[in-house]
């Protein structure tokens, strides 16, 4: 029972119940049976280059597709400089980048880039879909 805990937040003479389970004894029973995920880490896979609205237009469907196949993906928020969102992609470890400028758009062969190697490669969508079993 609390006894006016809610005076701190300026509504007077009201009391209060609660309960806790302690959050560090549940984190440890569920660490010590396992049941955590092995992929925690694995966050986003592959991000898409947002150049502009032409871009950003061109990349929602595909930001769909690869999410509906269970490849994590996410379009970089902003439009900026590749540079820029290739420094993004390095420092949150994402493993790829997928870059859809309007070169891209006329041959509908995608530019995908390792970025821990720096390979690039010309590939449809469904060729990089494929190669998802790779990317963990």
């Amino acid at each position: 029972r609390y006894d006016d805990l809610t005076g701190s937040f300026g509504v007077k003479d009201l009391s209060g119940v609660g309960i806790s389970f302690g959050i560090d004894r549940i984190y440890d029973v569920m660490e010590e049976l396992n049941l955590f995920p092995e992929n925690q880490q694995v966050t986003t896979q592959i991000l898409l280059v947002n150049f502009d609205e032409t871009t950003q237009a061109a990349c929602l469907p595909i930001l769909k597709k690869l999410r509906d196949e269970g490849i994590n993906a996410e379009l970089y928020p902003d439009f900026a400089k590749m540079k820029k969102q290739f420094d993004f992609a390095n420092k949150k470890n994402i493993p790829y980048v997928l870059i859809i400028g309007s070169e891209e758009l006329k041959s509908g062969k995608l530019t995908l880039k390792n970025m821990a190697t720096g390979e690039q490669s010309a590939q449809t969508l469904d060729e990089i879909i494929s190669l998802n079993n790779t990317w963990i």
